[in-house]
């Protein structure tokens, strides 16, 4: 809050932000990509994290001289790494330093607090539960919400 009474709002990202996913989400897409024979390695994770699954699917499958797949093949296939993504951070939760203790501390202060990720919104919902933000939390925009993802804007502008 500031002085002035305007009430001030803060947007997050889920991945790498409020929670260390990072080597969950590779080795997911690594398993993923490699059950459908496409390499996958640290230098193709780099250039895909943060960005959404079909494009991630879509390049992938591009770049290795296959067909791109259809949008319900392609939304099977980002379902699996998801599932496989969602059964690793299960096992072991990989929150990050101090992240829940600031979310609520910010949200005792008034602040106004969202997230906004290009992760599906199931994925969103495990961390925010496993964080125990939920009731922190008063907008959370994900993927599926824009039609454009990372780099572009419009996940953090809607959840303005």
């Amino acid at each position: 809050m500031t002085d002035s009474g305007n009430v001030i709002g803060v947007i997050f990202d889920m991945d790498g932000t409020l929670t260390d996913s990072h080597d969950a989400h590779y080795e997911s897409w690594k398993s993923t990509m490699e059950a459908h024979e496409i390499a996958y390695g640290p230098t193709d994770f780099i250039r895909d994290f943060g960005r959404r699954n079909p494009e991630i699917i879509e390049e992938n499958w591009t770049r290795a001289g296959r067909e791109k797949p259809d949008a319900e093949s392609s939304e099977w296939i980002a379902d699996e790494k998801e599932a496989a993504f969602r059964k690793i951070i299960t096992a072991d939760f990989p929150a990050m330093p101090g992240a829940r203790t600031m979310m609520r501390r910010l949200d005792e202060h008034g602040f106004r607090l969202a997230i906004g990720s290009s992760a599906p919104r199931e994925n969103i919902e495990l961390c925010n539960r496993e964080l125990d933000i939920e009731d922190c939390l008063d907008a959370v925009v994900c993927g599926c919400d824009v039609t454009r993802g990372k780099p572009e804007p419009d996940g953090f502008l809607l959840a303005a």
